[in-house]
């Protein structure tokens, strides 16, 4: 099978894929290596970033749940710009 298209990788390893290949965003793809050189890259969907993993720990998701538990029946206070120091203060 002939490549469509050429790309090269530099000396660090990196190989920069044609822009319809990429998509949008940032992508995670698995690395499979076969016997005869021939790399295959897997796209993988769920990938947590520790910049991430945070957000996802089970005491932020239960926080997460009351706040939004808490919006949906009204209970949060409106402050205006002028007035968030001294609401700050308050707490």
């Amino acid at each position: 099978m002939e490549p469509e298209i050429l790309v090269q990788m530099d000396n660090q390893g990196r190989i920069v894929l044609p822009r319809d290949v990429r998509g949008g965003g940032r992508r995670y793809f698995a690395c499979q290596t076969e016997k005869d050189g021939t790399v295959h890259l897997i796209p993988v969907v769920g990938v947590i970033t520790a910049k991430q993993a945070y957000f996802w720990t089970k005491r932020w998701q239960e926080g997460e749940k009351k706040a939004s538990q808490a919006l949906r029946r009204g209970r949060y206070k409106v402050v205006s710009p002028d007035r968030l120091d001294e609401y700050l203060d308050s707490l």
